[in-house]
């Protein structure tokens, strides 16, 4: 039985598909999200957020201190993305002690090993954080430059790209570069200017931009 929670829109951009996922499989899940730019506890704020859920609302309950409510069934995994912020720190702590697998949604590509990710990795290895079970990662190269930078290899699980995601390929075996945006804007005119370099420069590929949703918002003008 799954738990997914997102505190803002990015998040919630994020793991919307894994729902949508959860839901084509016919698997029990309870979405909640706030689907607003700001970031909300839910305790605090609980009639900002809605919900999805595909589990029957029956007499036994369950109450959550940092949700704020009485969820419908005792969850045994917890999806999250922004596991650094708040009130994800709290909300997977107070789930880790339900007994719940966690898992964390990655939401940037790691690309280059700098003091930024050396600095993201000893984050992550302090409580609570470190308590998430599995880290879900975008590529053998996100996974290397993590692992280089310190972080433990054996938390992660390379899920390549998002299952929605959706390039239009003729062939299987066509020679394809795919540019990840970041949802960092201060990366957005740097990683689309190395788009456009490698379009033009290698004119033998496939080469294909990928945003991250938050950059569809922020930068509308780049993707019509």
């Amino acid at each position: 039985k799954y738990l997914i929670f997102a505190s803002d829109e990015r998040s919630y951009l994020d793991l919307k598909n894994i729902v949508l996922e959860l839901k084509n499989r016919n698997l029990p899940y309870f979405f909640l999200y706030n689907d607003s730019a700001e970031k909300l506890y839910p305790h605090l704020s609980l009639d900002k957020f809605k919900y999805d859920t595909n589990i029957e609302f029956l007499s036994e309950k369950y109450p959550s201190k940092t949700l704020g409510f009485e969820l419908p069934f005792k969850p045994t995994v917890l999806l999250i993305t922004c596991e650094n912020w708040e009130p994800e720190k709290n909300i997977l702590l107070e789930f880790k002690q339900w007994g719940c697998f966690i898992g964390c949604i990655e939401n940037s590509t790691w690309n280059f090993n700098n003091i930024k990710t050396k600095l993201e990795i000893a984050s992550r290895k302090s409580f609570p954080t470190n308590c998430i079970d599995v880290f879900f990662d975008h590529s053998e190269w996100c996974l290397e430059t993590k692992t280089q930078a310190g972080w433990w290899g054996q938390k992660s699980i390379i899920t390549g790209n998002p299952k929605f995601d959706d390039f239009n390929l003729n062939s299987t075996n066509e020679d394809i570069i795919i540019v990840y945006g970041s949802m960092e804007r201060e990366h957005h005119f740097r990683l689309l200017e190395i788009y456009k370099n490698i379009e033009k420069k290698l004119s033998q590929f496939e080469v294909y931009y990928k945003p991250h949703p938050s950059e569809k918002k922020d930068f509308p003008k780049d993707f019509k």
